[in-house]
């Protein structure tokens, strides 16, 4: 397993830089900030100091209207407001949204910030999100009683499909801030939250009986032979992030930048199976991870020329500290307590994320859109099934190591100051 993770984050690793590769590759003007070469961004031009006005500056042009009037006097460029700061206006055309041949600075006017500068707004984010690896087999429909029950050695044949708690897509959400500290550095922070629930019902019908897949096999008695089954699994976590964002690489096309941060995680499973004949008997369990650490990450954008629309990438790990616990509780209508166990063991859960997608922004750069698939992944976890057969077989040895994953659709809508 630790094998596994390791190829799980030179995976992420490698997508990560290819993200980075694919997008930022653009024109040759591009760098770092700072660079002070005169071709590293030819749409930011400083204009000249402003000095006091003289006459000697007024210059006359011949009017060329028909009554003959001949001079007026006009302000050099160089003194009107408009040249005061930086200028980001296109190159090469009079009008801010006017477009030289693969220019991309789209509509933006002069003195505006360029589509790579950090702004401060609020932003939501829809997530419509599934739970995979997470799935719960609780109940199997067989020919006939076991004898006796629960024996391994007559287990009765399945004669139909096996009953599971699957999650399904869920919808979830994340809000939050960013501040600007400047066109090339940013801090940002976000929560996000996930909740699905799932249940499923096995009755008899075509099937003589139901056998239970999760009741621990030194409990075992005639009722075991059920004839009705149900489950209900609910898979949910918390995510709290605080980054700072600042400016890699740029151009008029182009934007990359380097994340670092904290985060905060808690992810929650929670089961419970409930058998009906002759008397009843439930299974609950409950799976923890909660902790918190240092998240890592770079984000790319690609801007299309002329256009408000650009591609996005996002790729970032997570390395997560604190406790892993799990609880088992088994009860019935026959005795109140049979089973009754828990484990608690500290963990370093790593949690990658990569998300790629389109964004569209409003010319001026105010308000962004943007819709994407991510994936989502929880290394070192502990999964419901493994538990429950851990108990089962009384086998408590190098649990967890599993993975949840995540994935599905986002949606973000972002307002800028």
């Amino acid at each position: 397993m630790k094998q596994s993770i390791q190829v799980a984050v030179i995976a992420f690793c490698a997508i990560a830089a290819g993200v980075s590769w694919a997008l930022a590759e653009g024109p040759k003007i591009k760098g770092r900030p700072g660079d002070d070469r005169t071709d590293r961004n030819p749409i930011r031009k400083k204009a000249p100091p402003k000095k006091d006005f003289e006459e000697t500056d007024i210059v006359y042009i011949e009017d060329e209207e028909p009554d003959g009037e001949a001079q007026s006097p006009v302000r050099p460029a160089q003194y009107t407001d408009e040249a005061i700061g930086p200028d980001y206006s296109v190159v090469g055309g009079d009008v801010c949204d006017s477009c030289g041949a693969g220019d991309c600075t789209g509509c933006c006017g002069p003195a505006c910030i360029p589509r790579w500068g950090h702004r401060s707004g609020l932003f939501g984010e829809f997530l419509y999100l599934r739970a995979r690896d997470a799935e719960v087999t609780y109940a199997a429909g067989v020919d006939g009683p076991t004898t006796p029950p629960g024996n391994p050695a007559d287990p009765g044949n399945q004669v139909g499909p096996l009953a599971i708690v699957d999650p399904d897509y869920e919808p979830a959400y994340r809000v939050g801030f960013t501040r600007a500290l400047s066109e090339c550095s940013s801090l940002r922070a976000a929560f996000t939250k996930f909740e699905s629930a799932t249940s499923d019902i096995l009755n008899t019908g075509p099937n003589p009986f139901v056998q239970s897949q999760v009741t621990h096999p030194g409990v075992t008695n005639a009722a075991d032979n059920w004839q009705q089954a149900q489950a209900r699994l609910d898979v949910d976590y918390e995510l709290v992030d605080v980054d700072y964002r600042w400016l890699y690489s740029y151009s008029d096309c182009h934007a990359v930048n380097l994340v670092a941060g904290a985060r905060y995680g808690r992810l929650e499973q929670d089961f419970q199976a409930d058998f009906a004949f002759n008397g009843t008997r439930s299974v609950d369990t409950n799976v923890l991870f909660e902790g918190g650490g240092i998240r890592l990450g770079l984000e790319a954008e690609r801007f299309a020329p002329c256009t408000g629309w650009s591609l996005y990438g996002r790729g970032n790990a997570s390395f997560l500290a604190g406790d892993l616990s799990a609880d088992f509780f088994q009860g019935s209508s026959f005795a109140t307590t049979e089973i009754d166990t828990s484990w608690e063991a500290g963990r370093v859960v790593t949690i990658l994320d990569v998300e790629l997608g389109v964004g569209w922004t409003s010319c001026g750069g105010r308000v962004q859109m943007q819709a994407g698939y991510l994936f989502s992944a929880w290394l070192n976890s502990l999964p419901t099934d493994e538990w429950i057969d851990a108990v089962n077989a009384n086998h408590f040895t190098e649990l967890g190591g599993s993975a949840l994953t995540f994935d599905g659709w986002t949606f973000r809508v972002e307002y800028r100051f």
